[in-house]
């Protein structure tokens, strides 16, 4: 039997981003996870107690590669010359 290679959104279609499960079925197969608030915004408001230097040094990093990655896929760059 044919077998379809994606997933269909099928009952999510109509509905507002915002009424959808988080970790519903995606035709990319993609799936979020739940994540733990709390815990999450605690190691957020740890990096601020870490070097500041090196946090400007890595985001410059993250900018360059994440736009050097988008446009060897033929996407415009999120940092344009900033």
């Amino acid at each position: 039997m044919n077998q379809p290679s994606t997933l269909s959104d099928g009952d999510f279609a109509h509905r507002a981003a915002d009424e959808l499960p988080i970790d519903r079925p995606r035709c990319s197969g993609f799936v979020l996870q739940k994540i733990d608030v709390p815990a999450a915004l605690a190691v957020l408001d740890r990096f601020l107690e870490e070097d500041e230097a090196e946090q400007r040094e890595t985001f410059e990093y993250l900018k360059r590669t994440l736009d050097e990655t988008r446009a060897a896929h033929g996407e415009r760059p999120l940092f344009p010359n900033e």
